[in-house]
């Protein structure tokens, strides 16, 4: 997830998989909003099995009209913004996010105690032109009791599961 750093949490782009209530097959969801006054923009389809790459990134072209945040899966393009960040929320650096979340606190993320889902090989690109690196620094936390989330190598690996 990209998200503006002025702390207003309607305002970011981000990728990832959901599982919708009553179904059991993964979808890719890609989605983003320019502020709390937005509609959500959301985009969903079948995710393949396996291990899938989600990507999050600013494409700053020469032609400000063409400046949008990319939504990336396996290095397939799902979803691009209709809006140039850098106008709507001012200059970079914006803030990088991981998390697992349900639409309803009652709901489960993905994973168990015994089983959990793994999050790895997570990677940021501090500018453009700059190489992927892996983040420093990075928490993992929840905001309900119901969730858990906990670092297997620091800044490589995470996961999360329902208690």
């Amino acid at each position: 997830m990209l998200e503006n750093s002025d702390n207003n949490e309607c305002a970011y782009a981000q990728v990832g998989y959901l599982r919708l209530q009553g179904m059991n097959n993964l979808k890719v969801f890609a989605e983003y909003s320019k502020d709390c006054d937005d509609f959500v923009n959301k985009i969903a389809f079948d995710a393949a099995p396996g291990n899938h790459k989600y990507q999050v990134h600013y494409n700053r072209k020469p032609i400000p009209a063409n400046r949008k945040i990319h939504m990336w899966m396996d290095n397939v393009r799902v979803a691009k913004t209709n809006f140039d960040p850098e106008v709507v929320w001012g200059n970079q650096p914006w803030g990088g996010q991981w998390e697992a979340e349900t639409h309803d606190e009652g709901d489960d993320v993905p994973g168990t105690l015994n089983i959990p889902l793994f999050f790895s090989n997570m990677e940021v690109r501090p500018c453009k032109g700059c190489a992927w690196i892996q983040p420093a620094g990075l928490k993992v936390s929840s905001s309900s009791a119901r969730y858990a989330a906990q670092w297997n190598i620091q800044n490589q690996m995470f996961r999360v599961w329902t208690k």
